[in-house]
């Protein structure tokens, strides 16, 4: 099998976003200590007891790769980060609010296989409400008769997808809302996500209080002497 590189990023911003950060790494390790999987984490910092517990399990060989800022850098430049040390050939994408069930990336890597020409990644979500419109589903995807519905604008806090097709899609922006700017260049591309409508194979923890993409920010890099460099663009 090839090898699988999932990546997330975290921002310990407050207790709740730390709790539930354990519940999702938890179910991670869990549930693909069976695969050639590499677990790459970016830390946006804020919290130190979350970065030790994330430093403890790349001591314990539980993650692989930890990366820490001393400033939010925000998740795009995160993900782009873990995209340049990922060597896997299929890209992992979570947020850290996802509770993940057995078999969920066996689930998704077989749609991927089933269907090698397809301009598709693959979600173990459900999709939200916000985008359950008639609009923005596209086709259904079998595989051993059960059936996978494709929804434009589903599974941007977690999917799966072949690194060659990221490639083509391509890389994060340095911006407040880099998940909807990378979205729309998904679907620009040609892709759809297949999504696990029936039977999710995860959960969104449904943290309601983390980024608000509303807010505009500057997106900076500080130096030792006291110096910034503003990353956004």
């Amino acid at each position: 099998m090839e090898k699988i590189s999932f990546i997330m990023t975290h921002w310990g911003m407050n207790q709740d976003r730390s709790d539930k950060l354990r519940l999702c790494l938890d179910s991670v390790i869990e549930t693909t200590e069976h695969l050639p999987v590499e677990i790459i984490i970016f830390d946006n910092g804020d919290n130190i007891e979350d970065s030790k517990y994330l430093l403890e399990l790349c001591h314990e060989g539980k993650v692989q790769f930890y990366t820490r800022s001393s400033s939010n850098l925000y998740f795009g430049f995160g993900r782009n980060s873990g995209i340049d040390i990922a060597c896997g050939d299929i890209l992992v994408f979570s947020d850290n609010d996802i509770e993940y069930r057995p078999g969920w990336l066996d689930k998704c890597i077989k749609i991927l296989k089933t269907f090698p020409d397809r301009k598709i990644a693959v979600t173990p979500l459900k999709t939200d409400r916000q985008h359950r419109q008639e609009k923005y589903w596209k086709e259904w995807f079998e595989v051993d008769g059960e059936r996978f519905p494709a929804n434009n604008k589903a599974g941007s806090n977690s999917w799966v997808m072949r690194r060659k097709d990221f490639n083509e899609v391509g890389r994060f922006r340095n911006h407040h809302i880099a998940g909807s700017h990378w979205t729309d260049k998904f679907i620009n591309a040609g892709y759809t996500m297949v999504t696990m409508e029936s039977e999710p194979m995860a959960r969104d923890l449904a943290f309601k209080q983390g980024y608000q993409i509303k807010m505009k920010v500057d997106i900076k890099r500080k130096f030792a002497n006291g110096e910034e460099l503003r990353i956004n663009d």
